[in-house]
């Protein structure tokens, strides 16, 4: 009898252990895949956040060629006497306030991680909340450029263009929209009169003062993000130099 007991304990100790090793190589097979997700994903976001970062070095350009056209414009408006400014110069500040940047971060991965769930793969929980923390600035970042354009398309857009003749690009060969009047025949052109309107000159300084306020309220929130994006990368290189 005594064999026979040891016989029962002895397959259900064989039986139990295979089913140990079998859960063991399970589970170190999903850490496995696990970690390949992860690397995947980290290495992704990588290449979104190097793709944000290029873009938001091209935004913070054209936010400073929106400071130096807007400075341009308020000497020629408010200084007595005007300041002698050239004709291509007035032209390109004033087409350039007609212009307006609006950042969307790359999230494709990011989105992805949340719609599958595939965040729990990313072990660093500091990491993790950073990621998050960059995203949710960048989506505020866009949400405060489209609420800038809606000002800037109702407000700046109507002021700029009832006291500014745009068809003078066409006299400027050199002037940024030149090739907008290229089939213009210059010794035949004749620019439309602006019409007289009562505080005109007022409602331009208005708009010029306003876009450029709106300017620098738009390269804060680029710098900011910026540097949250320097910093998130930084930290994703150290993670995978780690592995």
């Amino acid at each position: 009898m005594g064999s026979k007991l040891f016989k029962s304990f002895s397959e259900l100790f064989i039986i139990v252990a295979g089913i140990t090793i079998s859960l063991f190589f399970d589970e170190l097979a999903e850490d496995i895949k696990k970690d390949k997700q992860e690397l995947y994903y980290l290495q992704s976001i990588v290449e979104n956040l190097e793709e944000d970062s290029l873009r938001l070095h091209r935004a913070n350009e054209f936010i400073d060629l929106i400071e130096v056209s807007s400075d341009i414009l308020l000497k020629h408006y408010l200084e007595k006497p005007s300041p002698e400014i050239p004709e291509v110069t007035l032209i390109n500040s004033h087409t350039n306030l007609l212009q307006h940047t609006i950042f969307a971060a790359n999230k494709s991965v990011y989105e992805e991680l949340k719609s599958t769930g595939a965040f729990i793969v990313i072990k660093n929980k500091v990491l993790k909340n950073t990621i998050f923390n960059y995203y949710g600035t960048a989506e505020n970042t866009m949400e405060n450029d489209l609420s800038a354009d809606d000002v800037i398309v109702n407000y700046v857009y109507e002021r700029i263009n009832d006291y500014t003749q745009l068809g003078k690009i066409a006299l400027v060969d050199n002037s940024n929209y030149a090739f907008m009047f290229e089939k213009v025949q210059k010794d035949k052109l004749v620019l439309p009169d602006l019409p007289q309107q009562e505080g005109a000159l007022n409602n331009i300084v208005n708009a010029i003062t306003i876009r450029k306020g709106m300017n620098v309220s738009q390269q804060f929130n680029y710098q900011r993000l910026a540097k949250k994006n320097a910093e998130l990368l930084a930290m994703i290189r150290k993670e995978l130099s780690a592995k």
